[in-house]
């Protein structure tokens, strides 16, 4: 899964203060059991040296507030969402063999791999203890079942775009992909506050709505790195998988018309959603079409 690093995402919509403590309640229920000099306190405190962009977080937190949440409540469901996206990123770098994250070594490459693999883990298992301080109305079950549905189609798609074979990859199974890694996690920044909220009829559009912007989000991704892409003749990249059948030029034109229509049907999909909760998700999907209409001119 991609962080959310176009400098037309990079959003400030929630006080900092708030962000800075969800990182502080990650970062205590993580290490909480660990010995004082653990590698995993040295890996993860290395890891969160720096935040990215936090924008689940974000979304996490206006959902919550807009749903009448406690501040408890939107706090433990913003930081079990960024622990998940955490694990996701450290987990990411290992198996590409990215070696910088955030402008640093990332977590394999500067304590190993068998450190990353664990902290993935330690990450995955602190964001369900996170749900459970969560007064969630006798909702914890709903929560912990969204939460493991959201990884498991995460993997999902991490693992059709890593042991299926990218050559001469059908577009439609590149566009599955994208959808899959990106979107969940998105998709499960309206669907915890929501379920917390008992607003469960809204629960499909909110998950339908997260899964097409996290498909915008990275088939744009891939029009921005299709030159690299397309050097190494990544046919996991969208806009070079319908480079088999188009021109170069028509292959970005048709990648941005998908980009712009999965960011329009999350729109729609997050205008319908109660208290206007999902309007941080809204400016989201101008944002990166605004990128698109760049792209476009």
């Amino acid at each position: 899964m991609q962080s959310m690093t176009h400098k037309n995402i990079r959003l400030t919509s929630v006080k900092n203060h708030q962000l800075d403590e969800v990182n502080r309640i990650i970062r205590t229920n993580a290490v909480e059991p660990l010995d004082e000099n653990s590698v995993l306190r040295a890996a993860l405190d290395h890891h969160l040296l720096e935040n990215g962009s936090q924008s689940r977080a974000q979304l996490t937190l206006s959902t919550s507030k807009a749903l009448g949440l406690s501040l408890k409540n939107q706090l433990h469901l913003a930081a079990a969402v960024e622990c998940l996206h955490n694990a996701s990123l450290i987990q990411d770098d290992l198996q590409d063999k990215d070696t910088l994250r955030r402008g640093q070594e990332s977590v394999w490459s500067y304590f190993g791999s068998n450190a990353a693999i664990n902290l993935t883990d330690l990450l995955i298992a602190t964001s369900f203890v996170l749900l459970g301080h969560v007064d969630s109305q006798g909702c914890l079950p709903q929560l912990l079942n969204c939460m493991q549905r959201a990884i498991a189609l995460t993997l999902q798609g991490q693992s059709r775009d890593l042991c299926e074979e990218s050559t001469g990859r059908a577009v439609k199974t590149s566009l599955a992909v994208a959808e899959s890694k990106s979107g969940p996690l998105f998709a499960l920044c309206l669907e915890l506050p929501l379920i917390t909220a008992s607003k469960f009829s809204s629960l499909n559009a909110a998950q339908q709505a997260g899964c097409f912007f996290g498909a915008g989000y990275q088939v744009l991704d891939d029009i921005n790195d299709a030159a690299s892409d397309q050097a190494t003749e990544n046919n996991a990249n969208v806009v070079v998988a319908l480079s088999e059948a188009l021109s170069a030029k028509d292959a970005h034109y048709e990648a941005q018309a998908v980009a712009r229509h999965y960011l329009d049907r999350a729109h729609q999909l997050a205008e319908s959603l109660p208290n206007n909760c999902a309007a941080l998700l809204i400016e989201y999907c101008l944002k990166l079409s605004q990128n698109l209409g760049e792209l476009e001119s």
